[in-house]
């Protein structure tokens, strides 16, 4: 009798398995089309050069600056080696503390931040990189959607494989929005 319940036991065990390891390489399968489907339809990143919009200043015949003309953000572009090494160190302590040791995805983040959720109940803790919300920033919405965060990881992917890290920084400083002046 002893055996027999453990066979039934080992053949049921066996069924979840095998069903659970279908399941799986069916899911794996359809996110791979999934994510080929989406990064179709997103913008192409190979001819961009960066150029925000930005305000046109007006000087008298001296130099001095009379005022600045803009028709939706007054912004004027900083190269990277003009930002204070403070401003810099404080984004990225404050972003992405890892920026430079992890490519557009920081997975080492990514488990940290689900771990954190999850422990939670919440979905408070964050996960994206500087090059993602560069991504977001230029390309996409503020959808919270997994449709939008999988459309940002793989436009970030395509930012880092064109760009520097330092030149994925200088644009980050001189495209996000950082609050009412600044």
């Amino acid at each position: 009798m002893k055996k027999k319940k453990r066979s039934i036991f080992g053949a049921l065990l066996k069924t979840i398995v095998i069903l659970l390891i279908i399941i799986i390489v069916f899911g794996v399968i359809a996110g791979f089309f999934y994510i080929n489907a989406l990064s179709k339809g997103l913008p192409s990143i190979d001819v961009l050069t960066y150029s925000p919009d930005q305000a046109s200043q007006i000087f008298d015949y001296k130099g001095n600056l009379i005022t600045n003309v803009y028709a939706f953000e007054n912004r004027i572009y900083v190269p990277l080696d003009n930002i204070a090494d403070s401003l810099k160190k404080a984004l990225i302590t404050q972003e992405d503390k890892r920026f430079y040791e992890h490519g557009a995805l920081d997975f080492r983040g990514i488990l940290r931040a689900v771990w954190i959720d999850v422990t939670h109940f919440s979905l408070a803790q964050g996960a994206s990189t500087i090059t993602q919300q560069l991504a977001r920033s230029m390309f996409l919405t503020n959808e919270v959607s997994a449709k939008r965060k999988i459309e940002e990881a793989l436009i970030a992917i395509q930012l880092e494989k064109r760009f520097t890290k330092d030149q994925i920084l200088e644009m980050y400083l001189n495209q996000v929005y950082f609050g009412a002046g600044a």
